[in-house]
């Protein structure tokens, strides 16, 4: 039996049910082994486990403060929505997205809604903090705009792009003009057609391919009906018709009626359509196409008085030589309602600056846009405001003073 009038030996153990060290008291001989320095030993071990165990986890530990202070303290929200051919998931607008996250803390959201539809969701009271178009903002929507008690805060053009005309593999408009198996062949067709036979096309006084200069089919049947795909809402879509066709949208008439037009509902959509639908034509930036495999593209060229005709498939073209009437500013608009508040407006206008800025920049020139550093001077530059007009010569006004 124990002596009671022995005091207690105390060993310490490591209990592997905790953390890190659990004292246990048990009764033992004085006279066993070094059990102190055994005791001592566990200890230190056990400490330095569970150090290294810390160590390793550091990283996830302060990612997690920081995944807390997010959700405490959430970054201020700015959403940027409209042209699908500039914020698009192949586009200029997850780069800046992701780009203007890392220089700035903010919560970019990006909705590629269409131009038209932007400027609707806008007015409709969706969150649209910048508002991007693929084309100038006419009358009718800076009317709907304002209607809404909405200010247009910041306008600029932030490049150019080029619109281009696709039309199915199996054309002969277009046919054995490239070699479909190597993607460098950019010899230009050579059947391009006229500008006024474009146009003629697009308002329905050209129904059928071969009533086509260059057609190389038979002349004269009706065999090769045009079939016209287009994205309604689409800022794109809206500029063709404008400065090609001369037609003007409205809400009853999205079309020229006299033309066989059908709908589709993105441009990855529309292409399909076209490729699938045989005499099928699609218009399109250039920026995009390029995103597309070169194999599953016939690009149609446009003759436009003298100037030559240019392949758009090119990895550069030459803005001064290609249509102008197919050169398009992209813009963006800074918007600030009633509930815009201090801070969102501020970093509105910072983005419009660093989307116009060299960082801005050389990201739009790796999706195939041009940057507005070597604007056509051709080429109109039109804003819903003459605040914002272009001054030749002088320091350029991009947002109003408070």
């Amino acid at each position: 039996m124990n002596d009671p009038q022995k005091a207690p030996r105390v060993r310490i153990t490591q209990d592997p049910n905790a953390e890190p060290v659990r004292v246990v008291v048990e009764d033992k001989d004085r006279n066993s082994p070094s059990v102190g320095c055994l005791a001592v030993v566990i200890f230190f071990s056990s400490l330095l486990g569970t150090l290294i165990g810390l160590g390793a986890d550091i990283g996830d530990f302060i990612g997690s403060i920081g995944q807390i202070q997010e959700i405490i303290n959430p970054p201020p929200t700015l959403c940027v929505a409209g042209s699908d051919t500039m914020l698009g998931s192949l586009s200029i607008g997850p780069k800046w997205e992701a780009k203007f996250e890392e220089l700035h803390r903010v919560d970019v959201q990006i909705n590629a809604t269409g131009s038209t539809a932007g400027v609707r969701l806008a007015t409709q009271g969706g969150c649209v903090d910048i508002l991007a178009m693929s084309e100038p903002m006419t009358n009718p929507q800076y009317q709907a705009i304002q209607d809404a008690n909405i200010e247009v805060q910041c306008a600029a053009e932030v490049g150019f792009d080029v619109v281009a005309f696709v039309t199915n593999i199996n054309n002969p408009m277009v046919s054995d003009v490239r070699n479909p198996n190597n993607p460098n062949d950019t010899r230009p067709p050579i059947r391009p057609i006229l500008f006024n036979e474009i146009s003629g096309i697009l308002r329905g006084t050209i129904r059928d391919w071969s009533q086509l200069s260059n057609w190389s089919g038979i002349k004269n049947t009706t065999n090769n009906p045009i079939i016209i795909w287009a994205r309604p809402g689409s800022g794109t879509t809206e500029f063709v018709l404008n400065n090609i066709a001369r037609f003007t949208i409205t809400p009853e008439t999205q079309f020229p009626p006299n033309a066989l037009y059908l709908a589709c509902e993105s441009n990855e959509a529309c292409l399909s359509k076209t490729l699938e639908t045989q005499g099928s034509l699609y218009w399109v930036s250039i920026a995009w196409m390029k995103t597309q495999p070169p194999n599953y593209l016939r690009a149609v060229s446009i003759l436009e008085g003298d100037v030559r005709p240019v392949n758009p498939l090119s990895e550069t073209i030459n803005l001064q030589e290609y249509p102008k009437t197919l050169i398009r500013p992209i813009y963006l608009y800074a918007l600030k309602k009633a509930q815009t508040t201090p801070e969102t407006l501020s970093i509105a206008e910072t983005f419009m600056s660093f989307a116009r800025g060299v960082d801005g920049q050389l990201l739009l020139e790796e999706v195939g846009f041009y940057t507005h550093f070597a604007r056509p001077v051709e080429v109109a530059v039109p804003f819903p405001e003459t605040y914002f007009q272009i001054r030749e010569g002088q320091p350029r006004q991009i947002c109003k003073t408070n």
